[in-house]
């Protein structure tokens, strides 16, 4: 029960001063923040997954107009296909990952995320 209260608490914090940065800051936030918070929604505790969810809320309404806030592709695509995930995680994986994949700066490196969603599907469809 500790780690669910601890869970809630730093969430949050986190949400309190995502309240008061800027985007700039959020630039260099966000890309680390994302892959922590994803996991939360996988907790069978609904005070810590509601939290995790205000959390990825806050930031995808900030994120989506600001092309400037990077978002990781990878840890994004892994969240967006792992089977032992829940599908509520799984989507919002795949939501960030569309929104990582727009923000990637070449065509070769969206060729190379394309590359390896489409192996990941093929693999777990298998």
């Amino acid at each position: 029960m500790a780690t669910n209260s601890g869970a809630l608490l730093s969430l949050t914090r986190v949400l309190d001063r995502l309240g008061s940065i800027d985007d700039e800051r959020l630039k260099v936030v966000c890309p680390k923040l994302l892959p922590t918070v994803l996991p939360h929604l996988n907790t069978t505790d609904p005070k810590v997954r509601a939290q995790a969810l205000a959390v990825l809320s806050h930031l995808s309404k900030r994120v989506r107009p600001n092309l400037e806030i990077p978002l990781p592709p990878w840890p994004m695509l892994r969240f967006a296909t792992d089977p032992s995930a829940s599908a509520f995680t799984r989507n919002f994986g795949a939501a960030f990952l569309e929104l990582a994949a727009g923000r990637l700066p070449s065509s070769a490196e969206r060729g190379q995320l394309a590359a390896a969603a489409l192996g990941t599907l093929v693999t777990v469809i298998e």
